[in-house]
């Protein structure tokens, strides 16, 4: 048989994402990072983040279900400074250790958890970017519309200026559904 009658299924799947500067390929992302910038353009509708469990062995894994960015660019003292805000909710997925997430302090813990790792993994997108001085998120798009006077002066060298830019984040995720039991299976 021809190789083409031996498959049965078959299908197409995209993974990762390029990075173009002045019409070049620059760079290719993949896994977190690639998933860090989908959340930074307010492209993601859906995804998974696997945590550690708070003070046990294990993992778990939580679904993004919503996920809002907000960002302001502003200028101090001569320098960029972009302000991101990461604000959604999301559900407790799949539990691999032994802890009682029906308790508010429990589900507490799993959302600064849960914060941190997408604080965490955001921020190391953007220091990528920076290395490579590709404003891949479109943060010059914000400063451009907010402060049309200030976007002229550094219109034409704003990569250098993202690259040095100082950047704030805050991520503030509730977790409002778990979809699962009430309790854990034992391990």
């Amino acid at each position: 048989k021809a190789n083409d009658e031996k498959v049965e299924n078959t299908y197409v799947m995209a993974d990762g994402l390029a990075i173009f500067q002045k019409g070049y390929l620059v760079n290719w992302l993949d896994g977190e990072k690639a998933k860090s910038i989908q959340m930074l353009r307010n492209e993601m509708k859906s995804s998974n983040i696997s945590i550690s469990c708070p003070k046990k062995e294990g993992n778990l894994s939580i679904e993004i279900r919503r996920l809002k960015r907000n960002t302001n660019v502003v200028y101090e003292k001569g320098q960029a400074k972009i302000k991101i805000e990461l604000v959604g909710s999301a559900a407790l997925n799949e539990l691999l250790c032994d802890i009682e997430f029906n308790k508010q302090e429990v589900l507490n813990q799993l959302e600064k958890n849960l914060n941190h790792k997408i604080k965490k993994d955001v921020l190391e997108a953007i220091r990528f970017a920076q290395t490579e001085e590709s404003d891949i998120f479109g943060f010059g798009e914000v400063l451009h519309r907010k402060s049309p006077k200030q976007w002229r002066k550094v219109e034409k060298n704003w990569n250098e200026q993202f690259a040095a830019a100082e950047i704030e984040i805050k991520v503030r995720m509730n977790i409002i559904g778990i979809g699962m039991r009430n309790t854990t299976y034992p391990f």
